[in-house]
């Protein structure tokens, strides 16, 4: 004999048998009846659930990237980026390594390339009496060819004219050394350091 809801049964069984419930049988029945239903219901919850992830599209938001190149054209570049993805009702944070590989053009290591530059110069020649004396003075640079990191240049300056060859010893910044020719036609030596501009 089922029981579907204690309230309908009577306070006192009148019904002696050996295959009837007793009172705390019966309670202990329907308890464990609520049980499973609730069970139930959980588990029609979380199947419900899992149907909604099936049918959600993930949506994954990064971090910004951040790429960042120096003067000297080296690229910079996080190995590791943080995020969010958010499935449905899920959301997980998540971290990725990212394995980059950045392509640059390879720069010429000679050619033509008209560069001027500002120098300043330490210049040295033989006066009257043969005796070397120097002076400084700045001059303009132009920088026609270059191989590697040496160059050709013409240098010209208020007292002075000529060829010179030129080192980089940064980006920016260089050395030269060469032979002027004074508009006096006084034959000079000089070196001085050239900023690029």
């Amino acid at each position: 004999m089922a029981f579907a809801n204690p309230s309908i049964l009577p306070s006192v069984v009148a019904v002696q048998c050996d295959k009837c419930l007793t009172q705390e049988q019966y309670n202990q029945v329907i308890s464990q009846l609520q049980d499973l239903v609730t069970q139930n219901t959980a588990l029609i919850a979380k199947v419900k659930q899992l149907e909604e992830i099936q049918a959600a599209t993930p949506n994954l938001k990064l971090d910004p990237i951040t790429i960042v190149v120096d003067e000297s054209g080296r690229v910079f570049i996080t190995d590791k980026v943080n995020g969010k993805l958010q499935i449905a009702t899920l959301s997980y944070d998540v971290s990725m390594k990212l394995d980059t590989t950045i392509l640059q053009p390879k720069q010429k290591e000679y050619g033509f390339a008209l560069k001027y530059k500002a120098a300043v110069i330490e210049n040295y020649e033989k006066d009257s009496k043969g005796e070397l004396k120097s002076y400084t003075s700045g001059a303009l640079v132009i920088e026609p060819f270059y191989y590697h990191s040496y160059s050709l240049n013409l240098v010209m300056g208020p007292r002075l004219y000529g060829p010179a060859v030129g080192i980089d010893l940064t980006q920016h910044f260089g050395a030269l050394i060469g032979i002027g020719f004074e508009y006096s036609a006084t034959q000079t030596f000089f070196f001085g350091g050239a900023f690029d501009f």
